[in-house]
């Protein structure tokens, strides 16, 4: 699948930008200050320096225009009618226009309205058809190169001989590993759980004792520190409980929504587990080899066991809609750790600590070669342990993955959850984010939990409830802004944190720490730790 952006009139005429995966496009007026990747004449004053942003995330393309005074304006397919628009979808056969510049949009390998892709050697069905595929060997196995390729193991990355069958988009996975990594797996488990002597699993509400039922899948010993229970009882009192199961679970209530999905509390009637289920919306549809892929991509998650990583138990998809089952932790977010007044809920040692062992967890997953990508204070949640605090990252990896097919993330609606924890890079050099993206991010992260405020003069949460408006577009604010030093917000700070603070939300790539580890050490030394 491709996308092809090529402009049709204007002083670039005949460039044209093809995308086979996710990226972005700024396009702006030719001007020394400009970032944008394509700039028009600076004779065309019509044009803006920023002037607007495509977000491609094949096949879905996202504009959006950055407060130009003259305006983006869109004529859709066989349509010479020109409308403004501030943020719009296109379509193949699309046009978009600024000042005297003209592009025209083309996706190509999406069906056409007869059921056929647009380009040779790809697959073709009935139009509304859903494919059936067995995948690990008979009739309708995968081919090589295709499908095949995603069967490897996440621990071992020794082929996947399991048959499993992916019907009417349904299907469940077994963590994408092997059988030899399973059954290594499941006596690692049956070892500790001899070496504890069988430790009693309590109720979570009620502490009644649930220790003959919470092993009957042979995984509670391997999630002894980390799985919660509720027995039949207390769950059957939930407010909202009903009947529908995603994966086996038990959907008990809906726990929120993002730009990506949903997130329900589910329930394990033959274990009394209790597990938060991410399902992605239905907002974007992927062909069966995206939906597999995306699938494995955050399967890969679950091997990565950290106590500061939120641990995953199984993921798959239910009516073509991906889904993750992760552990259910009931504390919150680091979202929740600012007063409704914006002021610092814990004191600023205690803040330092939580961000620290985040950054452990951080420091973890970029070791084995994963960038998050969408840190922010709701993706790091909270569990309390007798008495203190644990964080964990959520959502490793399934943002990147997500966008990466088909995914688009930051609608308006979604700005303040996601745009004001990203840096420069990850709007310019969309597809090369490093580990130093996450920093930021982290570093934004620990700048509004002890401020109430953020580098970039980004409203609230707080301000945008009570209707605060929006007086410089986002992207903008980022690709122009000078990120204000914490000292600003907050005098009372010792010059050191200010100092880590202020490095770690740094402009600038080169000027930022280049690891979370680095992050991490420098802020325990401004702590005297």
């Amino acid at each position: 699948m491709e996308v092809v952006l090529r402009i049709v009139e204007g002083p670039e005429q005949g460039r044209e930008f093809r995308f086979q995966e996710s990226d972005n496009l700024i396009m702006g007026r030719k001007d020394p200050t400009s970032r944008a990747h394509v700039n028009v004449s600076p004779e065309d004053l019509y044009v803006s320096r920023h002037h607007f942003t495509i977000e491609v995330r094949p096949p879905n393309c996202l504009i959006r225009d950055h407060g130009s005074a003259n305006g983006t304006h869109v004529a859709a397919r066989g349509h010479e009618e020109w409308r403004r628009v501030d943020e719009a979808l296109v379509s193949d056969g699309d046009r978009i226009r600024i000042g005297r510049t003209i592009l025209s949009v083309s996706v190509l390998g999406v069906e056409s309205p007869g059921g056929e892709t647009r380009f040779d050697g790809a697959e073709s069905r009935p139009a509304g058809g859903v494919p059936t595929l067995q995948l690990g060997g008979g009739p309708a196995a995968a081919r090589p190169g295709d499908e095949a390729d995603l069967l490897a193991c996440v621990r071992c990355g020794e082929p996947i001989l399991d048959a499993v069958e992916v019907e009417k988009g349904d299907f469940q996975t077994i963590g994408f590993q092997c059988k030899r990594c399973r059954a290594e797996g499941s006596a690692r488990a049956a070892e500790h759980l001899e070496e504890s002597g069988g430790a009693r699993v309590p109720c979570h509400l009620c502490g009644g004792d649930l220790t003959e039922i919470a092993n009957a899948d042979g995984c509670a010993a391997g999630l002894e520190d980390v799985a919660l229970y509720l027995c039949r009882s207390c769950a059957g009192k939930t407010n909202g409980a009903s009947h529908r199961l995603i994966g086996g679970y038990r959907i008990l209530r809906e726990l929120g929504r993002g730009g990506m999905g949903v997130v329900y509390q589910g329930w394990q009637p033959q274990t009394g587990r209790l597990a938060a289920i991410k399902q992605v919306l239905p907002q974007v549809e992927m062909d069966r080899r995206a939906l597999l892929r995306f699938v494995r991509e955050g399967s890969i998650q679950g091997s990565l066991e950290h106590p500061s990583i939120v641990r995953l138990f199984a993921a798959g998809a239910c009516g073509g809609r991906p889904f993750f089952v992760f552990e259910y932790l009931p504390d919150g977010g680091l979202n929740n750790l600012v007063s409704s007044a914006g002021k610092a809920a814990l004191a600023t040692a205690e803040v330092c600590r939580l961000i620290a062992r985040s950054l452990e967890g951080l420091g973890h997953m970029h070791d084995a070669g994963f960038v998050h990508r969408d840190i922010k204070p709701e993706n790091v949640l909270l569990r309390r342990d007798h008495e203190e605090l644990v964080p964990k990252i959520a959502d490793l990896g399934l943002a990147r993955s997500f966008e990466r097919h088909g995914g688009t993330l930051t609608r308006t609606g979604d700005f303040a959850g996601t745009l004001m924890y990203a840096p420069l890079e990850q709007l310019v050099n969309f597809r090369a984010c490093r580990p130093t993206a996450d920093v930021y991010a982290m570093g934004v992260t620990l700048y509004y939990l002890l401020s109430g405020r953020f580098p970039l003069d980004f409203p609230t949460p707080r301000e945008m409830a009570q209707g605060a408006r929006i007086t410089k577009d986002p992207v903008r604010m980022i690709l122009e802004d000078t990120p204000r030093p914490i000292r600003q917000r907050r005098a009372d700070l010792p010059p050191g944190l200010c100092a880590t603070v202020d490095r770690a939300v740094a402009k600038h790539v080169n000027e930022r720490f280049q690891s979370a580890r680095e992050f991490r050490e420098a802020l325990l030394s401004s702590l005297g730790a």
